[in-house]
């Protein structure tokens, strides 16, 4: 962050130099400079947010992957867009290999109905469901676990 504020400094103080000796008035000079300030501003938001914003994502990883619970994000057309690590070890899937990909093409089909109707319940009621699931893992153990789903 502070490199790029130190960027947005020089800028605007090069900026703000050119412009004055260049500017046929005095007048015209303090609006320029005034216009190079207001874009000075404007570019440092912008780069304190996006770095927010990455921040925000990082914190948002890291909590998830080290959630201990089964955690994943379907569109609504129901392709996952994230699943956490914990889900990737339990079905031996990464999230590269379930990015896109609907339940029926990632979870073995004796389990992909159950989240399908989950699933779909969920979007015509837009009521969170909870429920206790057995499946078999990718290593052939059998698990059970209290799942939620829910929207919004």
């Amino acid at each position: 962050m502070l490199r790029y504020t130190i960027y947005i400094l020089l800028y605007l103080m090069f900026s703000a130099f050119i412009t004055w000796e260049l500017a046929d008035s005095k007048e015209h000079g303090f609006i320029i400079i005034a216009t190079i300030m207001i874009v000075g501003f404007l570019l440092f938001r912008l780069i304190k947010t996006k770095m927010l914003a990455e921040d925000n994502a990082k914190r948002f990883y890291s909590f998830m992957d080290n959630s201990p619970t089964l955690a994943w994000i379907k569109s609504e057309d129901g392709r996952f867009i994230f699943v956490n690590k914990p889900f990737e070890y339990f079905f031996g899937k990464r999230l590269a290999e379930c990015y896109g990909r609907t339940v029926d093409e990632i979870i073995p089909h004796t389990m992909s109905d159950a989240f399908y109707l989950r699933d779909t319940k969920v979007l015509k009621t837009d009521q969170h469901v909870e429920f206790v699931e057995k499946v078999v893992t990718h290593e052939g153990r059998i698990s059970s676990s209290k799942e939620a789903v829910g929207w919004g």
